[in-house]
């Protein structure tokens, strides 16, 4: 894991624009980059930063959650997830966390 790359965090429209081609591998039901940005406005008046948010829950108090964190399908296998996913620890740590949270889903189809 000696190789791997730094993480930049996507901070304003046109560095989340460019996140667009990988994000739609995680999210395919997303029809267009535009539905993307408009989701992403939304989202981020409510917290959400580069696929993850802060949150304060009854059930867990101050969390870190996970909406949407990826690896390209064709640098799965490479660390990248591992690499991503202490980073997120470190972030919720530095801000206090005791609990970091994430959405998954399985669906089925016909």
């Amino acid at each position: 894991m000696n190789n791997l790359p730094k993480i930049n965090l996507a901070k304003d429209e046109g560095e989340v624009r460019q996140c667009w081609p990988v994000f739609r591998e995680l999210r395919p039901h997303i029809q267009s980059e535009d539905e993307f940005m408009r989701r992403w406005h939304r989202q981020s008046g409510e917290g959400y930063q580069a696929g993850y948010r802060f949150l304060t829950t009854m059930a867990w108090g101050h969390i870190l959650y996970i909406d949407d964190l990826v690896a390209t399908e064709l640098s799965q296998g490479k660390g990248l997830g591992t690499l991503l996913l202490r980073f997120l620890q470190k972030a919720a740590r530095d801000r206090g966390c005791i609990h970091c949270h994430h959405m998954s889903w399985q669906v089925l189809r016909d």
